[in-house]
């Protein structure tokens, strides 16, 4: 007797590879800021991991699409001391930096003009401004997180990205300062590299 096979009985599935990317940083914020890059697909052919951790495992990590990206918290701090340290041991442009924190890297989504911060707890007023969250410093909980999230797009990340460069070539790391771009541009070239390869 012939056997009839349904025309869908086999599936095809052409999933694309992603390039995987491994960032490391401080805190919860970064992890859950970059998990919601990987919803929006603003990558679209990268799959990024971040790790949270001492610098130490940065180092060791022979990963070689790996970042870091730390705090300065001010030009004589011990993050400052680590950063250079690093920059020094690892003689490349894979370690970003925000001052006084990444907080800096979120208002920028939002604000063209930063201001200074000489603690943590100075950016309460700015975040609730900008995001509508309540003493953040002290408050950083997954509800917080996500409401932050679910207000920056695809677009705003542009926007940070454009209003980082105000900031960026600030020497010695002024405060605010940030470098982030460097490494958006540094993704997007992978990004667009992944792409070609498909």
């Amino acid at each position: 007797m012939k056997k009839h096979y349904r025309k869908n009985s086999i599936k095809r599935t052409n999933r694309r590879i992603k390039t995987p990317v491994k960032i490391y940083v401080e805190g919860q914020t970064e992890i859950s800021y970059f998990k919601h890059l990987n919803d929006l697909e603003y990558f679209t052919n990268l799959a990024i991991k971040t790790v949270k951790g001492p610098f130490e495992k940065f180092i060791y990590d022979t990963n070689e699409l790996k970042y870091l990206i730390v705090d300065i918290d001010n030009k004589q701090s011990k993050q400052r001391k680590e950063y250079d340290k690093l920059t020094q041991i690892t003689k490349d442009e894979r370690v970003f930096f925000n001052n006084y924190s990444f907080e800096t890297w979120l208002l920028l989504h939002k604000n063209k003009n930063v201001k200074k911060v000489l603690k943590h707890h100075s950016y309460d007023l700015e975040m609730k401004r900008t995001y509508n969250v309540i003493s953040w410093s002290e408050n950083k909980s997954k509800k917080q997180l996500n409401k932050i999230n679910k207000q920056i797009s695809k677009k705003d990340i542009k926007v940070a990205i454009n209003n980082s460069k105000v900031i960026e070539n600030h020497i010695p790391f002024t405060n605010p300062s940030s470098n982030m771009r460097k490494l958006f541009d540094e993704l997007s070239r992978l990004n667009m590299k992944g792409r070609n390869n498909v």
